[in-house]
């Protein structure tokens, strides 16, 4: 006799990035919800029109694939401020994603182009303006559609949880309007933090003020907060006075499924790293590559025995980055493209030696990216604080190498290290594997449904 179906709840999941999107945010999401719903949750998903970002951002339709039919998408228009303010083609689409056709120096020559240093009153004032319209981020025009969709929805199919993740946080705001609308629990996941940040741009005080006070609004009207780290749920307690029962760690994860193709073996004889993911603020391979250079220059590795994939777009304003990828040496052995398909990216990853992350001056943030590294089981040179949030979880769990970014000598010695260990024969031969069950997203979604059993019976 075969199981009757019997639904552990119902929840609304607000989720602005969900494919056919395929940054991480949209890969998380769907990856945790379609888990979630195969371990009994009856799920509907609020988010954003494809339409509104397949013109000016790459996706992948046939990721839609992997929604189950049974979860219910509720798709919703948005109205984008910057573009209303005319304000975009300078600020927004200059950062294009290009596509590597000639050389790699020229993904770069649209955003390493030197800037005013000094910005004009017209434009300070624009940028107020902007700024203050765009508060609590440039998403706030999608609020007023995803709350109405809402509230359209729960008078029809009531729920026993919301679930809101940020970034962006206009979806926390829809969260909070709706469970104050219908007195639901109110889940928020933070995949990045907040106020936290050190990567947020400066903004003038009183919207720093406006931004701290709405942080510490939501969390605490929300029931329950999902922090992406260790070290950021530490800071929700210390920072906000958060209770420890009422935050748990969610981080990102792997999914058996996206390694369950019959990938080619490695396609070439030489050292290989990739890094997958986009460049942009910080986020800036230039220290990587002047190890590099100098490793190539001393003839410590030679150019036809290494390949260095970069698989992701680049938005930086930094001219000596432009040198670099114009550097005849390293010309030979960079492979760039702005953007493919997510399995196309993990076969990248399958037929490296060495995968790399570039997350300098963060402390309490991981890039989802490195939980699909090491479900390959490979070394990672992390580029990142050591005592921050990446280099504690790959000390503790033994998966590779972290650095900080500004030694260019260290970063070259442990490539120099893992370039002979490859050459010998030795990389990786008798390693033992990295113990990464607890990252697996089939366990990460139980986890977040026992939140979510918690809260229902409550």
């Amino acid at each position: 006799m075969e199981d009757v179906y019997q639904p552990c709840g119902s929840v609304l999941a607000i989720a602005y990035w969900f494919p056919p999107q395929t940054n991480s945010g949209a890969i998380r999401n769907l990856k945790i919800l379609k888990y979630l719903h195969e371990n009994g949750w009856n799920l509907t998903v609020l988010t954003i029109h494809e339409k509104y970002f397949l013109k000016d951002n790459e996706g992948d339709l046939k990721i839609l694939s992997q929604i189950p039919d049974s979860i219910d998408v509720l798709r919703t228009r948005c109205f984008f401020i910057e573009r209303f303010l005319g304000l975009l083609n300078r600020k927004v689409l200059k950062k294009k994603k290009i596509k590597f056709q000639i050389s790699n120096s020229d993904i770069l020559k649209s955003s390493t182009k030197e800037r005013p240093k000094h910005k004009s009153k017209t434009q300070k004032l624009k940028d107020s303006v902007t700024d203050l319209l765009s508060f609590p981020d440039k998403y706030v025009g999608w609020i007023p559609f995803a709350t109405w969709s809402g509230i359209k929805f729960l008078r029809k199919k009531p729920v026993d949880v919301i679930y809101a993740v940020g970034k962006p946080w206009t979806g926390f705001f829809v969260g909070y309007v709706l469970k104050l609308l219908f007195r639901k629990p109110l889940v928020i996941d933070f995949m990045d933090p907040w106020i936290a940040s050190t990567w947020r741009p400066s903004k003038a005080s009183l919207l720093e003020k406006l931004q701290s006070f709405l942080e510490k609004f939501i969390v605490t009207h929300s029931d329950f907060l999902i922090a992406n780290t260790n070290e950021l749920a530490q800071d929700f307690v210390e920072r906000l006075n958060v209770p420890e029962k009422k935050v748990d760690v969610l981080t990102c994860g792997y999914d058996d499924a996206d390694f369950a193709y019959d990938f080619f073996d490695k396609s070439n004889h030489s050292f290989t790293i990739t890094h997958t993911g986009s460049f942009y603020r910080r986020r800036n391979p230039k220290n990587f590559l002047k190890a590099v250079k100098i490793l190539l220059d001393k003839g410590l590795i030679l150019p036809d025995k290494v390949v260095i994939n970069f698989i992701g777009s680049m938005s930086i304003n930094d001219a000596g980055l432009n040198e670099l990828f114009d550097d005849p040496l390293l010309k030979k052995i960079i492979h760039q493209e702005s953007w493919v398909p997510h399995k196309q990216a993990i076969e990248y990853l399958w037929q490296s030696d060495v995968l790399l992350v570039v997350q300098p001056g963060t402390y309490l943030q991981i890039p989802a990216k490195l939980y699909e590294y090491v479900a390959l089981q490979k070394p990672i040179i992390a580029l990142a604080e050591e005592n921050g949030a990446v280099g504690n979880i790959i000390r503790r769990e033994g998966w590779g190498e972290t650095i900080n970014n500004d030694n260019i000598e260290k970063i070259g010695d442990v490539l120099h290290n893992y370039y002979k260990e490859y050459i010998s024969g030795n990389l990786n031969k008798n390693k033992q594997k990295y113990n990464i069950e607890a990252y697996n997203v089939k366990n990460l979604a139980k986890k977040l449904g026992n939140i979510f059993q918690r809260l229902s019976q409550q």
